[in-house]
């Protein structure tokens, strides 16, 4: 059980890890209104070869959780003698993780899974297999000019929805925030859906709670 954190930001600037942000733009605030800007990083695995199987996951905070995520993260890698975690790399024991005992994998995986639980809001994840993503969603007949979801879009809408719940339980009081990771090529699909979804929320709640989508490349 991911333990809920009741931490909130006054702040109506999209979070960008930096929080030098959010001081340069105090002025803006207004103490009267609590805003909690929740952000989402959505990452896939499993996406290569002529029948790939995806598998989309992500993590949501808000502003403050984010903060203390990175100083908690730093402090880890430094500790641990890494940079960036690449599951395949770390996997295959190659480059930074090159080297590593089992005991040292095992005690880093338990550093951040515990990371995740007692720091973040809220971790999502989906999948989709290639031959129910043909079978199911993109069986006939088709509706003409209704514009079908690939299958990397299919699990981001997914994954919206149940961010979409969330934001319903907490009485649409907050705004999100998308940042998804660079480098799948249905990426700019997301964006597409994103953009979609924004009109359903207004619809739904009256009002747009949608924050930024945004793509960056891992790491930053």
């Amino acid at each position: 059980m991911i333990r809920k954190r009741r931490d909130h930001e006054r702040a109506r600037a999209p979070p960008r890890l930096d929080w030098r942000v959010f001081s340069a733009l105090a002025h803006r605030w207004k103490p009267e209104c609590l805003v909690v800007i929740f952000t989402a990083y959505l990452d896939e695995a499993d996406t290569h070869g002529p029948s790939p199987d995806i598998i989309m996951a992500g993590f949501l905070g808000h502003a403050f959780q984010w903060r203390r995520f990175e100083k908690k993260l730093a402090k880890i890698q430094a500790k641990e003698g890494f940079s960036i975690f690449h599951a395949k790399d770390f996997k295959a024991r190659r480059k930074e993780f090159s080297g590593w005992d089992d005991g040292k994998c095992d005690r880093v995986i338990g550093k951040l899974t515990n990371l995740v639980r007692f720091t973040l809001t809220e971790g999502i994840a989906t999948s989709l297999s290639r031959e129910r993503y043909l079978s199911e969603y993109r069986a006939p007949p088709i509706p003409k000019k209704m514009n079908l979801d690939s299958q990397y879009g299919v699990c981001f809408r997914a994954c919206m929805g149940r961010l979409f719940d969330l934001m319903a339980i907490r009485g649409y009081q907050d705004r999100l925030h998308i940042v998804m990771e660079d480098g799948h090529p249905n990426v700019g699909d997301c964006g597409r859906i994103f953009k979609d979804l924004r009109v359903h929320a207004k619809i739904l709640a009256g009002s747009d709670f949608l924050g930024n989508f945004s793509v960056e490349a891992k790491g930053k």
